[in-house]
């Protein structure tokens, strides 16, 4: 026990030591803190959504040391807390580790009660007590929580960080320790605070305490950097926005909210007339209740696999059945270079039939994501998790507008069509090629399914198939693809300026409220949405119009920052204009001089050089790489089979008359959506699975 407290001391003379040596003093202005500046609009400075983002997470003077102990925190995630895990969790089934971890939180009742207190947070105190003496008792010392599932006492998320911050004290810069969850110098002196008060510091053998919280940890610390080109940059603005709510107390308001019914009423469902002399399906979504195009193409990150979340173990089990846990990780050389990593891809082997004599005919899709995501994201799992119910083995590979197909391949920035699409198709031979050689596959019939830009990257490769014919696919599904590319880009762009009209604390309190309503919708398995069954209905997320364009826009422009990121560190081809360091250790400001540049700029400053191109070009490139470079094919190819929304927002009136009128009754379309926002609907997944087997 002595050990623990001398511990917990040197921890706190060391930070304060780090603060007496004037590491966390800018070299940027002081940033203002009258009241003025609160409302002077974020559009005011140069960099709208890299201000907003740098002022909320602060400077960075210590970004060297911090980048080095968040390495260590990975070290210790992957080769101390994931096996260390593997074996806890494959002893203990989840519901035992909730348990104990119940039982770890009541522990700590003192520090939240006393921050509580500290805070004049009254309500918070008097529930933190009342938590206490329910779970200590009914809830057999804190073994499960009868406070919140019996009595609607919810967790207030206190500490002495919060209660310094409603002292008016500062975050400070940014300071990264091992092992601890917070990432700034005021909540880790808190956090000192916390483990003094927290009263397993002073029981035996409590150290057990802390590998179970690590099992809990590891599948969200892991989560939430997976894919990420930078994971430091990724896991400090996600630790900020969720650090923002558990300030604001929202987490707990929001429980309080839904208990009471006070969440805002939907608007009442309005039918959608089928638009006349329509040469297409048309499916009217009953009950979706349309909050707008921008509102509902939030709605995609619903779409998740149905087979998740294994109620009796957790993730890290050897036991644990999750729908991910059956992917193969393989790899593959994607490129020509000799030096370059090989490419990872996914694989799913067609489920056993049931009956052993029977030989189902052997099928295989192959899923090209979404702009930037990764083989492994949720929305391709669950599109995979479709096919391989319905008997497929399943192909997953990242976007092409990737940076670690870039990087895997030839070094160059995506975004022209024609040659990312040659990249993609070359990358398909190889992993079929890789199957067959494996015996992972022998003849199968082949579906090539993809969504918004790995959409267009299929309608491009089905092109280049008409002559030669090179992957033997059967089927090609795209999935609410953009028609005109300079449609799509400049729309995009035009959602970046929702926060120009924003001051900091409107721009503050719009993105995590945001943030932190997807979190709570998406944190447990949503069923798809059936109007036959309205116990499966997923509200949507009540978010205004602009929080919306901006959390839209903000996807979109994260896959810039990181092929930019990625390229400027690897040299080969070096970013004219930018002048910001960007090294192993140093790259703040570099993402702040990039943090605001759009598709637009994108094209016309960083990939015309790299593919010899003017901006005079840009309405070529244009033509070449939208879907009416590739009409032919489309108004052809009877192996086409198109799905699509409406109100998509990446396509306007003369697009969906041209997709219309070229594929007549081979494309679907659904009444509302927007840009993937149907996905999570059954009625998508049947005509997905329809259009993909169909003659």
């Amino acid at each position: 026990m002595k050990s623990k407290f001398w511990n917990s001391l040197l921890a706190a003379f060391m930070i304060v030591f780090a603060l007496l040596l004037g590491a966390c003093r800018s070299s940027e202005p002081e940033q203002k803190t009258d009241e003025a500046a609160l409302e002077e609009p974020i559009g005011a400075g140069p960099w709208p959504t890299a201000r907003l983002i740098g002022d909320l997470s602060g400077h960075d003077p210590l970004e060297g040391f911090n980048r080095s102990m968040f390495e260590v925190d990975c070290v210790i995630m992957d080769y101390i807390a994931r096996p260390l895990g593997w074996i806890w969790s494959s002893i203990l089934p989840r519901p035992v580790i909730q348990c104990i971890e119940n039982a770890c939180h009541n522990l700590a009742f003192p520090g939240r009660a006393i921050s509580s207190l500290g805070s004049a947070e009254w309500e918070c105190a008097g529930v933190e007590t009342g938590r206490f003496l329910l779970n200590s008792t009914i809830g057999i010392a804190g073994l499960f929580d009868p406070a919140e599932y019996w009595f609607h006492l919810y967790k207030t998320d206190a500490d002495f960080g919060r209660m310094f911050a409603t002292w008016g004290i500062d975050p400070g810069c940014r300071l990264i320790i091992p092992g601890s969850r917070h990432i700034n110098v005021r909540d880790d002196i808190g956090s000192i605070f916390d483990y003094l008060l927290d009263i397993r510091t002073y029981l035996p053998y409590s150290s057990w305490a802390y590998v179970n919280n690590v099992v809990a940890m590891h599948p969200k610390f892991v989560t939430a950097i997976k894919g990420a080109a930078d994971p430091y940059r990724t896991y400090v603005m996600l630790s900020l926005l969720n650090r923002e709510l558990q300030l604001d107390k929202w987490y707990y308001d929001y429980a309080k909210d839904v208990y009471h019914d006070r969440l805002p009423e939907l608007p009442p469902e309005q039918a959608t007339a089928r638009p006349q002399g329509l040469h297409g399906r048309y499916k009217f979504l009953k009950d979706y209740h349309s909050l707008g195009p921008v509102a509902d193409t939030l709605r995609a990150i619903y779409f998740v696999p149905q087979k998740d979340h294994d109620w009796w173990y957790a993730r890290l089990s050897i036991f644990n059945s999750d729908f991910e846990d059956k992917i193969h990780t393989r790899k593959v050389k994607a490129g020509d270079d000799p030096d370059r990593s090989r490419l990872r891809y996914g694989f799913f082997e067609a489920p056993k039939p049931k009956d052993k004599d029977a030989v189902p005919p052997e099928k295989l899709a192959i899923i090209i994501p979404g702009i930037g995501s990764i083989y492994n994201g949720q929305t391709a799992l669950a599109t995979a998790e479709e096919f391989y119910n319905a008997g497929y083995s399943v192909v997953l590979v990242d976007n092409g507008f990737n940076w670690r197909i870039m990087t895997a391949t030839d070094g160059k920035l995506p975004g022209y069509t024609p040659r990312d699409a040659e990249k993609m198709r070359t990358i398909l031979q190889r992993i079929l090629a890789d199957l067959r050689e494996n015996e992972k596959i022998k003849d199968p019939r082949i579906v090539l399914a993809g969504w918004s830009m790995g959409a267009l990257e299929l309608c491009h490769i089905a092109a280049m198939e008409e002559k030669e014919n090179t992957l033997g696919i059967s089927r090609y599904l795209p999935i609410n693809p953009p028609a005109d590319l300079l449609v799509a880009l400049k729309t995009a762009d035009s959602y970046a300026d929702a926060t120009k009209k924003w001051t900091f604390d409107e721009a503050v309190e719009k993105v995590s409220t945001g943030a932190g309503l997807q979190s709570v919708l998406t944190d447990h398995v949503i069923p798809p949405f059936d109007p036959e069954q309205p116990e499966t209905f997923t509200r949507p997320p009540l978010v205004s119009d602009d929080t919306a364009k901006f959390f839209v826009a903000f996807s979109f422009q994260s896959c810039i920052d990181e092929l930019l990121e990625k390229t400027q560190r690897e040299g080969k081809y070096p970013l004219p204009g930018i002048t910001s360091p960007c090294t192993m250790f140093n790259r703040e400001d570099f993402y702040r001089e990039i943090g605001d540049i759009g598709f637009m700029e994108y094209i016309t400053r960083f990939l015309f050089p790299q593919i010899g191109k003017s901006e005079a070009d840009l309405d070529r490139l244009a033509a070449e790489s939208g879907l009416r470079a590739v009409e032919k094919t489309l108004r052809e190819n009877k192996s086409i089979r198109m799905i699509h929304s409406w109100d998509d927002i990446l396509i306007n009136d003369a697009d969906r008359k041209f997709l219309d009128e070229t594929l007549g009754d081979r494309i679907t379309w659904f009444s509302n959506g927007a840009h993937c926002g149907a996905f999570y609907t059954k009625a998508f997944r049947e005509e997905l699975l329809s259009r993909a087997e169909e003659e």
